[in-house]
């Protein structure tokens, strides 16, 4: 045995390190939070550009940019989505705030109180922890019994709503291909469908959309044929229910853009149309 090997203390092995998100990790464990916070941070300093837009606050009150109806096309901003349309006007115009408002509550909520998103938002907006190993400045906890983290038990039923928003978005997304009389394809309509797919997989790939066909019964041995059936496709889905969710984030928010602002707020041309 080496010299070296006997002045090693037989205590070595460190058990604590002080200080703001102490630890003896030696990779670059910040990378991914700080990517996470700098996307999310992104989705809710447009978010609220958009409702100050709509209210009028930014821009010109006469035109809330919400939907895109030059030259045929039939585009409705997603993260609008279904849009002021599908309200009473008597209910709009009682309604002092952004029409918006009225839907956004929903895809936030689901998003919010998804199982992924609490990873996310746990480890780059609150730092509880930031990393695995990595000591955090919050030290009490007391899970989610208590308000606001119980309201994350109502992930199950924000499921529901999301599934019919996510009918809506193909909705919008089928008819954007219609232009007046017409059948076309424009830019709008490829980043809808886009947006309404990356959601769809984002939604059907979720734990508690997985337990609802596919579980309910603590003995996976126990489901009947159509149970394992259904398992078995959102299980591959769910794999990937990370994934999906940036994706779908960053499409709805990239198809609101080219829709309100570039089209709408800015008054660009389509990039591309074809209409037949």
């Amino acid at each position: 045995m080496s010299s070296d090997a006997l002045d090693i203390p037989p205590c070595f092995v460190p058990v604590e390190k002080k200080g703001l998100f102490a630890t003896f990790r030696t990779d670059k464990w910040w990378i991914q939070p700080l990517i996470m916070a700098l996307i999310l941070t992104t989705f809710g300093i447009y978010t609220i550009i958009v409702l100050l837009l709509e209210h009028g606050t930014i821009g010109s009150i006469e035109n809330d940019y919400i939907y895109y109806s030059e030259n045929g096309a039939h585009y409705v901003s997603p993260i609008s989505s279904p849009g002021p349309n599908a309200l009473p006007s008597e209910l709009l115009s009682a309604w002092p705030l952004p029409a918006t408002l009225l839907f956004i509550w929903a895809p936030l909520g689901f998003r919010g109180t998804c199982y992924y998103g609490r990873r996310v938002f746990y480890r780059s907006l609150l730092a509880n922890p930031a990393g695995c190993a990595v000591d955090k400045p919050i030290k009490s906890y007391n899970g989610e019994n208590g308000f606001p983290f119980i309201i994350m038990n109502s992930h199950r039923y924000f499921l529901y709503l999301a599934i019919i928003l996510a009918i809506l978005h193909w909705y919008h997304a089928f008819e954007s291909y219609f232009f007046g009389d017409s059948i076309g394809f424009g830019f709008g309509s490829f980043i809808l469908t886009i947006d309404a797919l990356f959601l769809t997989l984002y939604v059907s790939s979720c734990h508690s959309l997985r337990n609802l066909i596919g579980g309910n019964v603590d003995c996976i041995s126990c489901t009947n044929y159509v149970k394992k059936k259904g398992n078995s496709w959102i299980n591959y889905l769910n794999q990937h229910h990370g994934l999906y969710f940036w994706i779908s984030l960053v499409t709805i928010m990239a198809a609101d853009f080219y829709i309100r602002i570039y089209l709408g707020l800015l008054g660009n041309e389509e990039i591309f149309q074809w209409v037949m």
